[in-house]
């Protein structure tokens, strides 16, 4: 990365963005699932106060979608920057909904390479390198998919971390096994990569609001936990 990369950023406490990731409550899934064996899968399961943290929208129950999702971006932004991460995005369900808060925030040239929105199974293949035999396996809408697109991304951008997001945001599509709300997504760091499964509530908008900013949520875990 250019030696200029923090320029102009303001610098903020890693113990303070430590402080928008409390509240959360995560269960292991089957790390089998997700490709390559030194990956992680969790999935998220909601009790009643994870519910209403999420319907109040999703990291800080008092305050606005845009606002909680500039902190979480301002949070992200000033970590990678301090540990010279370069970012890249791949979104299906959200249609480039994380890209554009990212971009959303001036300087974010200096950090963010770039997003794919790879919507057909196909493009996740070919763009994204995702293998046609876990689609066919998984689903689009699964943890190893989510996963192969987080690390697919950063690979095909060239940048370090990377993050993918795939779901159903409805109204249609659902199934018993993967209603409506499911989203599945994936941090991918230096190539190691962290997926987890989550089911929002509301219409499709919030969903694909709900998703983004989980995933900006858990990215920002991902890159604090790397020495």
């Amino acid at each position: 990365m250019a030696g200029g990369l923090g320029k102009g950023l303001p610098n903020t406490s890693s113990r303070a963005n430590r402080n928008l990731l409390a509240g959360s409550s995560w269960q292991e899934a089957d790390p089998s699932r997700v490709p390559n064996g030194d990956d992680s899968a969790e999935e998220a399961t909601m009790g009643p106060d994870e519910a209403e943290r999420v319907r109040n929208g999703g990291v800080l129950p008092s305050r606005s979608f845009d606002e909680a999702s500039a902190d979480l971006v301002e949070a992200v932004a000033n970590e990678l920057v301090s540990r010279r991460l370069s970012l890249a995005v791949s979104e299906s369900c959200t249609g480039g909904l994380l890209a554009k808060l990212i971009t959303d925030r001036a300087g974010s040239s200096a950090y963010f390479r770039g997003g794919v929105v790879a919507y057909a199974n196909d493009l996740k293949s070919k763009i994204l390198g995702v293998e046609s035999s876990v689609l066919d396996a998984e689903g689009a809408v699964s943890i190893p998919v989510a996963a192969a697109m987080a690390r697919g991304v950063a690979d095909c951008l060239g940048a370090e971390v990377g993050v993918g997001i795939t779901g159903i945001a409805g109204p249609g599509g659902g199934t018993d096994e993967k209603p409506v709300g499911t989203v599945c997504s994936g941090v991918a760091l230096h190539g190691r990569v962290v997926a987890w499964r989550s089911v929002f509530s509301g219409d499709r908008g919030a969903i694909r609001g709900r998703a983004t900013q989980e995933a900006l949520r858990r990215l920002l875990g991902v890159i604090l936990g790397d020495p």
